[in-house]
């Protein structure tokens, strides 16, 4: 016999699980475990209803089954409209379900015979147990949890003294109840402080993470905004000490382009943040890839082929044209740089080809690749950036979307073109998805929700 709802099915009320459950979808380990419970119930109902005689069996097993899908369906709504579970709701939900359960053991408690008070017995066994072990801790579902075992430990207690009306019955059952209940209680404390502290040092470690990731990204940012100052105050300081008018074009030519760049710095990382201002406008696909496609074909070096792969008639998008216009460009030149950095057969310049595919596709909710998004299942526009460089090192993946993190020499790219899809992705609905392909270079891979479907 086993226990009623999950703790696991719990936290999916809380904000956090809410969401964790929309972008990861109803993990296969819960549904194993539940579809297990149930099968579990259904059996013990018709074994225990075969022999007692009875119906109640069958009829707890249904009723059990039904509360708990009741408060399942309960969970999954909140999921999917990202709503509040109330406490009140929770608490019902919950304490039904132990209840219904509990009612089994009083059932089998009352009968003769010593084999179902056995089962009776291996039910509050199994229930204190599943009470004990559980990963996580919720105060008020432990208390809950505590005191129907109690409840129950003590019931039978009271039963066994009533049949059995003596002083020494008394005592033994009184020695037997005071070491049990104190020692579950102990027990049942301690594993609720020890979840606590594994909450609070994971909490901790997630903090001292973000700090790193703060330090890294405003060290970063400072580094190459200082390095784009420098530029601007060296040219302007030259401006006043150079005479010639043609000089003087070309220092303030220079200036100008040092506040574009940062300029551009300054939109990655906002785009990165996802604070950045879009401006969503309804985008012909078709036509927009074909036009990116030839223009970035002449930026190329002539020895990097750029292939298109396009559906035909793909779906249009509401998007910002411009950021996504950047993103790409930032795709394209990291592939053309993945190839540059080999070596030719002959020594020479290297030669290779990068592919931009295009096309709908329906995903399902996942996020396994190394580096990646997480993605909500639905319908997307699919931009893939392939090339046949030599793709990125496997110990290199988790960490390639991190602001700054560039695997290029120092000052060949800023590391922020990745954090800046990454960033678009997300803000417009999407997803990124970064992997290596056998055979071949990296695999870029941006989801972007179809009009109408974000």
């Amino acid at each position: 016999m086993t226990h009623g709802p999950s703790t696991h099915d719990f936290q999916h009320a809380t904000p956090k699980g809410r969401s964790a459950a929309r972008h990861s979808g109803y993990h296969h380990a819960q549904l194993f475990e539940t579809a297990h419970r149930y099968f579990i119930i259904l059996l013990a109902g018709l074994v225990i209803g075969w022999a007692t005689g009875s119906y109640f069996p069958m009829a707890w097993a249904i009723g059990y089954i039904a509360v708990n899908l009741s408060y399942q369906a309960i969970l999954l709504r909140a999921r999917t409209r990202s709503a509040e579970i109330s406490p009140l709701q929770n608490a019902i939900g919950f304490s039904l379900s132990v209840l219904v359960f509990a009612s089994m053991i009083v059932f089998l408690w009352l009968e003769d015979g010593l084999v179902l008070k056995f089962t009776a017995l291996s039910g509050l066994i199994g229930l204190g147990l599943h009470s004990l072990s559980r990963p996580q801790k919720v105060f008020w579902v432990t208390l809950a949890d505590s005191v129907v075992i109690l409840a129950l430990y003590i019931f039978m207690g009271v039963t066994v003294f009533l049949a059995h009306p003596e002083n020494k019955t008394l005592a033994i059952l009184l020695m037997c109840l005071f070491c049990t209940s104190s020692y579950f209680v102990v027990s049942q404390w301690r594993a609720y402080k020890r979840a606590e502290a594994i909450k609070s040092a994971e909490q901790r470690l997630m903090r001292n993470r973000e700090m790193e990731a703060m330090g890294r990204l405003t060290g970063g940012f400072a580094h190459d905004f200082n390095n784009i100052l420098a530029a601007m105050r060296g040219n302007l300081d030259l401006y006043d000490e150079v005479t010639d008018p043609e000089e003087k074009r070309r220092i303030l030519h220079e200036a100008q382009s040092a506040t574009a760049r940062a300029a551009r710095l300054t939109q990655k990382l906002l785009t990165y943040s996802q604070k950045a201002v879009l401006r969503p406008s309804r985008v012909i696909t078709g036509a927009f890839i074909t036009e990116f496609v030839a223009m970035m074909g002449r930026n190329l070096p002539e020895t990097v082929t750029l292939r298109l792969e396009i559906d035909d008639n793909p779906p249009p998008l509401l998007i910002d044209a411009q950021t996504l216009e950047m993103v790409l460009t930032n795709l394209v030149m990291n592939a053309a740089d993945a190839i540059g950095e080999q070596i030719g057969e002959d020594g020479g310049p290297p030669t290779g080809e990068i592919t931009l595919s295009c096309g709908p596709m329906l995903m399902p909710a996942t996020s396994s690749a190394p580096a990646a998004s997480e993605i909500r299942a639905g319908h997307y526009l699919r931009l893939a950036v392939q090339d046949t460089g030599a793709g990125i090192p496997e110990a290199l993946l988790p960490h390639i979307c991190e602001p700054f993190y560039s695997t290029k020499a120092v000052g060949r790219g800023s590391g922020l073109g990745l954090p800046m899809a990454q960033g678009f992705a997300e803000q417009s609905g999407g997803a990124l998805r970064i992997s290596n392909t056998e055979g071949s270079g990296a695999l870029v891979e941006l989801f972007l929700p179809l009009e109408g479907s974000a």
